[in-house]
């Protein structure tokens, strides 16, 4: 097998690893923030629950 193919096979291989790290990093990121708004949400709930203050 001739060098170049080697190296464009590799090239590939390394393109989609990033591609699906960037997409696993997005989608980690989405969820993150919305568990922070949920998370903030349930506070406020809380607070106007039992009129607790900060």
């Amino acid at each position: 097998m001739p060098l170049a193919a080697i190296c464009a096979v590799a090239q590939q291989v390394a393109e989609i690893a990033i591609e699906s790290a960037s997409t696993s990093s997005y989608d980690h990121s989405t969820r993150i923030q919305l568990w922070q708004q949920l998370k903030e949400a349930d506070e406020t709930e809380f607070k106007d629950l039992f009129k607790v203050e900060d």
